[in-house]
């Protein structure tokens, strides 16, 4: 394939809709074009497989602790999140969900380490794919009188669900 008679936007698309070995056929073609915007695309699409690994990396590494409680038994393996501190920065928001075994969602992690774009996105896609889950807000008041620890957050979901009954679907 010549490149040198495609315009940047054919060959950018061209790369969108490529996968596996083409691919790469494709970028090594692209690597060798003269014009630097095409050198800057393969810039980008090396760095966003570099992104993509790593995160895939960070799932894997996540994911250790849920093989584990697996592997002893459990098969409905909740994970949880909060964000908040309370008084003085205002309530406490928890959730905790049940994803089906060895789902994978790009990005999933703790949500203070995500935009707030990404946080509505990643909710779009996993109140989809779980099978169960819940979400509470506490006023700061309760947090004041009750104190935050694990044991709290964790009845607090569970008597004031938002979301699809957790305690029926979860045995972790």
């Amino acid at each position: 394939m010549n490149l040198s008679k495609l315009t940047t936007n054919e060959v950018a698309n061209l790369l969108k809709a490529s996968t596996g070995k083409a691919r790469e056929e494709l970028l090594a073609l692209m690597a060798a074009d003269k014009r630097k915007v095409i050198k800057r695309l393969v810039i980008s699409c090396q760095k966003d497989e570099l992104k993509q690994a790593s995160l895939w990396h960070e799932h894997q590494r996540l994911s250790n602790f849920e093989r584990k409680i697996r592997r002893a038994g459990f098969t409905l393996v909740a994970g949880l999140d909060e964000s908040g501190r309370g008084a003085l920065a205002g309530p406490l928001v928890a959730a905790a969900v049940v994803l089906p075994t060895d789902e994978y969602i790009p990005g999933l992690r703790d949500c203070k380490q995500v935009s707030a774009g990404q946080r509505e996105q990643l909710y779009q896609i996993v109140t989809q794919v779980a099978i169960g889950w819940e979400a509470v807000v506490v006023d700061s008041e309760i947090i004041d009188e009750m104190g935050i620890h694990r044991e709290m957050v964790l009845t607090l979901l569970t008597e004031e669900s938002q979301g699809v009954s957790l305690p029926s679907v979860s045995d972790y």
